[in-house]
């Protein structure tokens, strides 16, 4: 039981994260596409910085919903072996 509760609040601070994650790359882009970067960087940078984001946001999120999909499977799996020794 422990476990599951920890799974499910581990699975949120995933989603949790990947939402930050994204802001902070929005706010990044702007930022950088105003400003113009710094003089090493052009404002094509502001694209890189936005893809990276959508890249790390998709991936965090599929990973709290991979942990999340485990979770039901173990739940399902139990109550399928407890059918079948009744």
């Amino acid at each position: 039981m422990f476990r599951n509760r920890m799974l499910k609040i581990v699975a949120l601070m995933m989603e949790v994260v990947a939402c930050l994650v994204l802001i902070a790359a929005v706010v990044s882009a702007v930022i950088i596409l105003l400003t113009g970067g710094q003089p090493g960087s052009p404002r094509g940078m502001s694209v890189v910085a936005l893809i990276v984001g959508i890249l790390y946001f998709s991936v965090l999120v599929a990973l709290a919903g991979i942990v999340r999909l485990l979770m039901n499977i173990e739940r399902n799996t139990k109550l399928i072996e407890e059918e079948e020794i009744e």
